[in-house]
């Protein structure tokens, strides 16, 4: 049997950049299958040959006849059974082997060890008994058997490198696949961030714009004398809650408390006017405060004018109108812009971190590439 055999060669290790694997690679592969395909070849003619060899046996095996044998009919009767057993299981045994489909090497070699191993535990035992009375005939289709599958197996191992060899090339094919893919999606996210800046850029432009309006707007005389107006209201308002103040510290609470001390009621009122001074703004405990005044004898009437006074300002000043500021609404444009911008820059920074993870993994693959690519010869370099 001479399938299998080919002549090795000392080869050195050759140290490549990336770029170059894929070309190598295919080198090698084209080298190894067409090996590959000889050796296929020549297994499936020693399959055949065999096939021939079982022909001719089963033929004899057939014709055998123990009919004048002077033997106890009952032993008779056990080999002939076991034989037509025997026979049976090599018919089989021609056509597992002759129906084989497996194109790979390796794929080839597991179906044949595993036909052959199946045949000899399932005839073991019709051997034995057909051999009581048959010997030459058993014996003869037997040892082509044996040969067939003593070479085979010797062969198998001797050729154990060229299986591995079309193993680690497969592997690495893999690994390369693998990392095209990831550029591909690298290739996308950079995509994405691209288009993500792109639309970045384009809101803040527009900022900008919005930005330059708003300066140009403030520098104008009517907006100018829009806030001149809204000024003066805001400083009047101050100017009335520190009077309020003032006007809320004149009076004192201790005389009412001594007055009214036993009238709970009473009392409920003056202890809430001196916890929130400022309610006696609010037009119902002005009137109570007004009374209870009158009730104790205490002439504070020059406060309550300070009052009604304070509360004048405040009505005409709340019935002014407030001028619009048409910048708010810019402003607001520019709120919703920046966080929009914040938005499309959170999207950014996914596809730019997954684009960190992608480039560890091409680095994790090739690490994982470099003992395959070992056992064939080729050592990455960066």
């Amino acid at each position: 049997m001479a399938f299998f055999k080919f002549l090795k060669k000392k080869e050195h290790i050759k140290k490549i950049k990336y770029g170059e694997l894929r070309h190598l690679i295919e080198e090698k592969k084209k080298y190894a299958r067409s090996e590959e395909a000889g050796l296929l070849k020549m297994v499936r003619e020693d399959i055949e040959k065999l096939d021939n060899k079982l022909t001719n046996g089963i033929a004899v095996l057939k014709d055998i006849d123990l009919q004048d044998e002077r033997e106890d009919e009952r032993i008779k009767l056990i080999v002939m059974e076991n034989l037509g057993n025997y026979i049976f299981s090599i018919e089989r045994l021609k056509k597992n082997l002759a129906n084989i489909e497996e194109n790979s090497l390796y794929d080839l070699i597991d179906r044949v060890a595993f036909i052959l191993s199946d045949f000899n535990k399932k005839t073991s035992k019709n051997y034995e008994r057909a051999t009581i009375l048959i010997g030459k005939e058993m014996v003869s289709t037997r040892k082509n058997i044996i040969s067939f599958s003593n070479s085979f197996r010797k062969e198998e191992f001797r050729n154990n490198e060229l299986i591995d060899r079309l193993k680690n090339i497969v592997e690495v094919e893999d690994g390369i696949e693998r990392i095209k893919e990831i550029y591909e999606e690298i290739s996308y996210n950079k995509r994405k961030q691209i288009e993500f800046k792109d639309k970045s850029d384009v809101l803040k432009k527009e900022i900008k714009k919005i930005k330059d309006n708003i300066l140009e707007i403030k520098k104008s005389k009517k907006y100018l004398a829009k806030i001149s107006i809204n000024q003066k209201r805001q400083d009047e308002v101050r100017d009335i809650e520190l009077e309020k103040q003032r006007i809320s510290g004149l009076i004192d609470y201790k005389i009412f408390a001594k007055k009214f001390h036993k009238d709970m009621n009473k009392m409920e009122l003056i202890k809430r006017l001196r916890k929130s001074p400022k309610e006696i703004f609010v037009e119902d405990n002005l009137k109570q405060l007004i009374k209870l005044s009158e009730e104790a004898g205490v002439n504070i009437g020059s406060v309550f004018k300070m009052v009604d006074d304070v509360l004048s300002r405040e009505r005409k000043v709340m019935g002014q109108s407030i001028m619009t500021d048409e910048t708010e609404a810019f402003n607001m444009k520019i709120i919703d812009g920046e966080n929009r911008i914040m938005d499309i820059e959170k999207n950014r920074d996914r596809f730019r971190e997954s684009e960190i993870r992608l480039m560890k993994t091409i680095g994790d693959v090739k690490e994982g590439m470099s003992e395959p690519l070992l056992k064939i010869k080729i050592k990455l370099i960066i």
